[in-house]
């Protein structure tokens, strides 16, 4: 299976990415966002053909507000100000996971109620069976494919957004 040429693009651009992120840590915002803005990411929600889904299991686990545990998430991270949503889902993806995915469709926006972030959360898919090296083994423990359903009975302890449940097709319990 050939190789796109957006995502050959990404192979030669990840590792000078990589290698920048230290180096330009400062926060510039020339979109004149507030310093004390929610920090945005950027999730695929990746389903292969069994059906499975494409998990990671962080190296620091973060704590929660309410004292929630996040080990275990979709893979995703922080948008930069020189590329769109959609785009770092698919970058974060492939630097987390060595996998190549493509953006079908925005599933939901919203401030997580356990963590100071806002999420873009978005459905992909493969975009070839190929993979590479991950770019950030530094912060990924496992990278794992499972059943959608076990998503909320083995794996995550924090809240999942409505929208991904119903795209996944897992019931989850309104808390009252």
């Amino acid at each position: 299976m050939s190789l796109n040429p957006k995502h050959s693009f990404h192979l030669l651009t990840l590792e000078c990415i990589a290698q920048m992120k230290e180096k330009f840590m400062v926060t510039i915002k020339p979109n004149g966002k507030a310093k004390d803005e929610l920090l945005e990411i950027a999730l695929a929600i990746t389903k292969n053909d069994s059906g499975d889904v494409l998990i990671i299991r962080r190296q620091k686990p973060e704590q929660g507000s309410d004292g929630s545990r996040l080990e275990w998430a979709f893979p995703g991270g922080k948008i930069s100000d020189y590329e769109s949503h959609e785009e770092t889902a698919e970058r974060e993806t492939l630097e987390e996971t060595g996998h190549y995915v493509a953006v079908l469709k925005r599933l939901s926006t919203r401030k997580h109620p356990q963590y100071p972030v806002k999420i873009h959360y978005f459905a992909c898919n493969l975009a070839t069976t190929a993979t590479t090296q991950m770019i950030e083994d530094h912060e990924i423990a496992q990278i794992a494919w499972v059943k959608p359903e076990k998503l909320l009975k083995e794996f995550f302890k924090t809240d999942l957004d409505k929208a991904v449940a119903e795209y996944l097709e897992i019931e989850i319990k309104v808390k009252s």
